[in-house]
């Protein structure tokens, strides 16, 4: 849907290219509030933003413990052209995503 295809947009330029220490002060909700998406969608997209957002900040936080911070201080962490994280609802849209992320190659 084109729905979950703009938000996906979104979430990846908000992270792309981003420092640890910004990475660590994306607050989803305030995205959404600046965005208005809080008005326009409903509360279980708004959820799903949030959730995936929690989930990169995971990742991010998983690769300082397993790397030196020192040396990861001033780079940029996520690289979206070579992963995705997705969370899947088991829903419509969320498989559509999917498989629109698959076709494009990405993993």
């Amino acid at each position: 849907s084109r729905l979950i295809r703009g938000l996906i947009a979104l979430l990846i330029r908000s992270f792309s290219g981003q420092t640890i220490e910004v990475v660590r002060k994306i607050n989803a909700r305030e995205i959404s509030q600046k965005l208005s998406l809080n008005v326009a969608l409903a509360k279980s997209r708004i959820n799903g933003i949030e959730n995936i957002v929690r989930e990169i900040k995971d990742q991010v936080e998983r690769q300082i413990i397993e790397k030196n911070e020192q040396t990861l201080e001033n780079e940029n962490l996520i690289d979206y052209g070579s992963e995705i994280a997705i969370l899947l609802s088991g829903g419509v849209d969320s498989s559509v995503a999917l498989r629109i992320l698959l076709e494009k190659g990405e993993k």
